[in-house]
């Protein structure tokens, strides 16, 4: 970078004169897996050449300053901050660096200044950064495109940074702010994407994510769904929380949802006629003896599930099939039933 110090001079000049602009980040549909973009404006372009360098520090303060005056750029100063200043193959041999940076101008700007725009954009930055590994795609010479992925390393640095958006995540949570996308975060998290991750990461700071089941609810299906999440990724990290997160795994929504919602995983030696026998003689044996209160319940969790967990679960679906037809015998339960499945909006289209 040609004269860094005055380039950042008439970039901050640049940005204090640029108008507000008025935009609801809420209003995007955001997709974890498909919202890097191209970035096209200049400012942002110019500050991401500042990676790495003594400057890194006023670039990404700059970033931050810029994107609360244009919020409407939200995907490419997101894509700036979560890719370009991200993890990359240079990462770990310059100490993480950058990303410590990164991590310690979005704490500080959102200490300073909670507007939902720039706490929407932390969290998915932050999201971005408590992954285990990285996809990256590089350009080379004569046109080329080079695809790899690297692991995160344990060192202290990235402890450290993580720790802080954990620490961040939580306060914001018990603030009552963006519970939504830090709940979606939390199902996300630990979830392995690539080779050679090092789950020692999520060993050393699972106690900073044991503290959000205190502000749980056994009663919100969406809480029990990430209690049995973390369940996963602690077994993997040979980390022990199972009497934290018992109260949910055994609550009696939960429960029900685990019956019809059968996870393939767990029959993986079974051929597909011999899982499906299997999974309606379980939902048969849950709705034995219930009576019409019992399966409106049922259908309110089925309703709740396709409201917070999964639009399209197909064993799900099969599971309602199963419970609506075991009472197909006695008539008139049959036909309350059906009645009741219809007033709950008919969730996941069965045809009983």
């Amino acid at each position: 970078m040609i004269r860094p110090t005055e380039t950042l001079i008439l970039l901050s000049d640049f940005i204090k004169s640029e108008p507000a602009r008025v935009f609801d980040v809420e209003t995007i549909k955001f997709e974890k897996n498909k919202s890097e973009k191209n970035i096209e404006d200049d400012a942002v372009k110019i500050l991401c050449g500042f990676k790495a360098t003594q400057q890194t520090s006023e670039a990404i303060e700059l970033l931050l300053l810029y994107y609360q005056k244009r919020p409407d750029l939200f995907y490419e100063i997101y894509s700036a901050l979560a890719v370009h200043f991200g993890v990359d193959i240079d990462s770990e041999r310059q100490g993480y660096f950058v990303q410590k940076i990164v991590v310690e101008q979005l704490c500080k700007a959102i200490e300073s200044n909670q507007t939902t725009n720039l706490l929407l954009l932390f969290i998915r930055v932050a999201a971005q950064f408590l992954k285990l590994s990285f996809s990256r795609t590089e350009g080379g010479r004569h046109n080329s495109i080079t695809f790899y992925t690297v692991a995160l390393a344990s060192q202290k640095t990235v402890l450290g940074y993580r720790k802080m958006l954990l620490q961040q995540l939580y306060k914001l949570y018990e603030q009552n702010q963006c519970r939504t996308e830090i709940e979606d975060f939390l199902l996300d998290y630990g979830t392995e994407y690539g080779k050679n991750e090092d789950y020692s990461i999520v060993k050393n700071e699972l106690n900073l994510i044991e503290p959000f089941f205190a502000l749980f609810s056994p009663e919100k299906l969406f809480h029990c769904v990430i209690a049995k999440h973390i369940k996963k990724v602690s077994k993997r990290a040979e980390y022990v929380c199972d009497d934290l997160l018992e109260p949910f795994l055994n609550s009696k929504k939960y429960r029900i949802y685990s019956v019809l919602n059968l996870d393939p995983l767990l029959l993986l030696n079974m051929d597909y006629y011999e899982r499906e026998n299997w999974h309606r003689e379980q939902v048969q044996n849950l709705v034995k003896g219930y009576e019409l209160r019992d399966f409106q319940y049922l259908l309110q969790i089925c309703t709740e599930c396709m409201e917070t967990v999964d639009t399209s679960a197909r064993y799900l679906t099969r599971g309602i099939e199963y419970a609506i037809n075991a009472c197909s015998k006695d008539k008139k339960l049959y036909f309350g039933v059906v009645e009741a499945y219809l007033n709950a909006n008919t969730p996941y289209n069965i045809y009983p």
